[in-house]
């Protein structure tokens, strides 16, 4: 290494261009990394300085393997002084390797020294190190950085004071060495002044996903109606048949080929009829019945064969094609996906043998034969049974019973539901849907006589823009509610619907929105809820809180007042623009 020259070198190729190229003592360093034997790694650690930011990165996971967890070792104390490293590169994968062997107080004292550096996402993994510690460890880190000269470095230690109180762990402790920082510092500066109060105030009260951020309160929120048991027909002669005598159908015009348009293109392709599937088109409705029929292959010939069949397989209440739609999509899940040719669709041991191209058709023609109002109280009375028995089966006043998981697809509700449009329901089956997906979205059940709430059951699930908008017109649900269905009352499900609700304040949306009578009020509270977010968010500091992964489906805000904000708060930070 000392012999190697300090200048960088071209070399010249030996055989192929790519063999050539510049050669600089970094270079050579880093590959001290992967070629030190049998030796400790500390062999090499001498060398540190002549490594690229690359190779002291890897060299210090190589560190942090050997020291598993030994804080006493000498690869241990090397970790803590390369924390003071210039590339933050280095910095980055530092920290997370100290994250796995958890500091003691002498590496927290360490980390809480390089507090005094401004960059944002530095200091966000410096506090991260710290909370990692015990309780106590904690308390005495705030207590050593709010004594510090350093402003930079009290900042950090009110806003791990402030994690601390979100956490319930140690309040009582944190709140007395924040108060004596309070005494000690009578003139604060404006950033100090302004995490304290924050302090206060999650001392009151913690704003969360389960209060929509202090909005509203859940203690207040409507008793949801337990959901019913129905006679319930999941499956028919019928249905089964229509899905037999379509594959047959197909069949006799599987080898001839049809146009159809690229799956996300406006070119067309030429294909086999019974190889189409995904390709072919879904029913539009904003077209004529006509129309559909001129852009779907052998339309007109499978609208006539519809209306032949069901003079002979036809159900009582008239949903014989919904059992088919339900039922040749069981099939295929049963089946696997199209290149798995072990296995085949039967039905009563007849072979289906365009399963794919069959259920593309099948929903083709649900959707051209819209229910009646007497079978969406059908559908909507199915779903609650299969409510009704996912919750005797699986829920108790605890949450889950034992070995159930928290998955919405076990519950066969929503299947049902799937098939609606709360749009096309009549005043008093909306009333007895919206009711079902308030259980759906806040289950309860009832144990001793009394009804208990399970909030977070359904994890993904949420009450969405236009079932809002429905209840709204029907006065099922009043501001409350709806601004606290918009951030849910869990962490995922909270920013999944609030994602859902920004677009109603930023996006083109259909006429079904636009013109519906509830609109502007439901805009004027995802409004209200999306400020709320972006007020949250400005009061923090470095460390990310709960509405950090939701802001982030914020795309529009109005007022130069708060372009003004955000650029105090980013500080020496440079605006990014970027996806």
């Amino acid at each position: 290494m000392e012999r190697y020259s300090q200048k960088k070198v071209i070399a010249e190729p030996l055989v192929w261009p790519w063999t050539g190229g510049p050669l600089e003592l970094s270079s050579l360093a880093d590959l001290l990394v992967s070629n030190f034997g049998s030796e400790s790694v500390m062999s090499v650690v001498d060398q540190k300085g002549r490594m690229s930011p690359h190779g002291r990165g890897i060299l210090a996971q190589k560190l942090a393997k050997e020291c598993r967890k030994n804080r006493g070792s000498e690869q241990y104390l090397e970790l803590l002084e390369w924390a003071r490293d210039r590339s933050s590169d280095v910095v980055n994968v530092l920290f997370g390797r100290l994250r796995k062997i958890q500091i003691d107080e002498r590496g927290s004292e360490v980390v809480e020294g390089l507090l005094t550096r401004k960059a944002a996402n530095f200091r966000r993994s410096a506090m991260r190190l710290i909370l990692g510690q015990d309780d106590e460890a904690c308390v005495n880190a705030v207590g050593r950085l709010l004594s510090a000269k350093n402003v930079a470095q009290r900042l950090g230690g009110l806003e791990l004071a402030i994690k601390l109180v979100e956490k319930d762990r140690s309040k009582p402790q944190v709140m007395k060495v924040v108060r004596e920082f309070q005494a000690a510092h009578k003139k604060p500066s404006k950033d100090e002044t302004a995490l304290f109060e924050l302090i206060l105030d999650r001392d009151k009260e913690k704003h969360t996903f389960t209060n929509a951020l202090g909005l509203a309160d859940p203690e207040k929120l409507p008793v949801v109606k337990l959901p019913h048991r129905h006679p319930i027909q999941r499956r028919s002669e019928a249905g089964d048949e229509l899905i037999k005598a379509l594959d047959r159908w197909v069949g006799e015009r599987a080898e001839k080929e049809v146009e159809v348009k690229v799956y996300y293109s406006e070119t067309t392709e030429i294909v086999l009829f019974g190889e189409a599937n995904y390709r072919l088109p879904r029913f539009d409705e904003k077209l004529s019945m006509e129309e559909n029929i001129a852009k779907m292959p052998f339309g007109r010939n499978l609208v006539d064969w519809f209306a032949d069949q069901l003079g002979s397989h036809r159900d009582e209440d008239g949903l014989q094609l919904l059992r088919a739609v339900k039922f040749s999509e069981h099939l295929e899940s049963e089946q696997g996906y199209s290149w798995d040719k072990k296995k085949t669709a039967k039905i009563e041991g007849a072979k289906i043998s365009h399963l794919e191209t069959v259920n593309y058709l099948l929903a083709w023609l649900f959707a051209a034969n819209p229910l009646t109002s007497e079978q969406h109280g059908v559908l909507i009375d199915y779903a609650s049974t299969e409510a009704a028995e996912y919750a005797d089966a699986c829920l108790c006043k605890e949450g889950y019973k034992k070995n159930r998981s928290p998955w919405i697809s076990d519950c066969e509700a929503y299947s049902w539901l799937g098939y609606l449009r709360p749009s096309a329901l009549s005043d008093e089956n909306f009333q007895k849907y919206f009711d079902l997906k308030r259980w759906l979205w806040r289950p309860a059940v009832e144990e001793d006589g009394q009804l208990w709430s399970l909030p977070g059951v359904f994890r993904d699930d949420y009450l969405g823009a236009l079932e809002l908008l429905g209840a709204l017109k029907n006065d099922l649900i009043d501001d409350k509610e709806v601004l606290f269905s918009m951030l849910g009352t869990a962490h995922e499900a909270g920013k999944m619907n609030f994602e859902s609700f920004v677009s109603v304040t930023e996006s083109k949306l259909s006429e079904e929105f636009r013109d519906h009578s509830q609109y502007p009020r439901l805009r004027a509270l995802a409004e209200k809820v999306k400020y709320r977010v972006i007020e949250v968010e400005l009061e923090r500091g470095d460390l990310k809180q709960l509405t950090s992964p939701t802001v982030s489906n914020i795309r529009k805000v109005k007022g130069i007042s708060y372009f003004m904000r955000f650029a105090v708060a980013l500080g020496n930070d440079n605006l990014v623009r970027q996806y």
